[in-house]
């Protein structure tokens, strides 16, 4: 019912004759009723009426709602509504550091992720490559190779994380295949611990796959196997 009277308070103003009347009657109208907020905005969003959504994006100032609409639309699965959101340039895709896309890459919506990346604006390795670790260590192989195809994302800094000897840990292999292809990962980094992770979860597919690697030097792997060995 809440948002049949804004639908029959938006078509009727639709029928005047020009904007100003527009203006003018929806004005009067809101004064004698209620007016229409950011509020109703995002319950219109909430309750997936898109008709609403569409014709209160043409009076509603959005640009300080960020990404909380298409945030809201994602998390019901509203594509239709998201498609509408997006295309719409008054929304900031960036705003709220990041959410939509960040909410994307959680919950690896692959279409969206790469229309989105489409737009120089988005950072993937913002903040601090959060993304690109996740889909490692979330085994998401498709998701991981859209991200390191875009140049901004590092691994520079990511011996705190230790993303790379985690993965090796865990034994996704298929990742750790796609990321030795990449240069900007070094299996050898921090005296070989991507092995000695790979040695102790006893993933021995995962040592060999590493010692294939020309930067990483045998001669000391082989003397952590040994010491490896000796504590157990």
């Amino acid at each position: 019912m809440y948002d049949e009277i804004i639908l029959i308070i938006l078509e009727y103003c639709q029928r005047s004759v020009s904007l100003f009347c527009v203006s003018k009657t929806f004005e009067k109208l809101c004064d004698e009723i209620f007016i229409p907020s950011k509020k109703d905005f995002v319950k219109s969003i909430e309750d997936n009426h898109i008709e609403c959504v569409k014709k209160l994006m043409k009076i509603i100032n959005i640009n300080d709602l960020g990404n909380s609409p298409l945030t809201i639309a994602l998390k019901r699965k509203n594509y239709e509504l998201i498609n509408f959101l997006i295309n719409d340039s008054r929304v900031d895709l960036t705003s709220y550091n990041n959410e939509f896309f960040d909410l994307c890459c959680r919950k690896n919506e692959i279409d969206l992720i790469k229309r989105l990346l489409k737009d120089y604006n988005i950072d993937p390795s913002y903040p601090d490559n959060r993304h690109v670790r996740r889909a490692c260590l979330g085994n998401k192989l498709e998701l991981l190779n859209i991200l390191l195809e875009d140049l901004r994302v590092s691994f520079n800094y990511d011996h705190k994380c230790r993303t790379f000897p985690l993965v090796c840990h865990h034994g996704y292999i298929e990742i750790i295949k796609r990321l030795l292809q990449d240069p900007r990962i070094d299996p050898s980094l921090d005296d070989n611990e991507a092995i000695k992770y790979a040695y102790e979860a006893d993933k021995q597919d995962i040592v060999d796959l590493l010692l294939k690697d020309p930067r990483v030097n045998p001669n000391e792997v082989e003397s952590y196997e040994e010491l490896f060995k000796n504590d157990n």
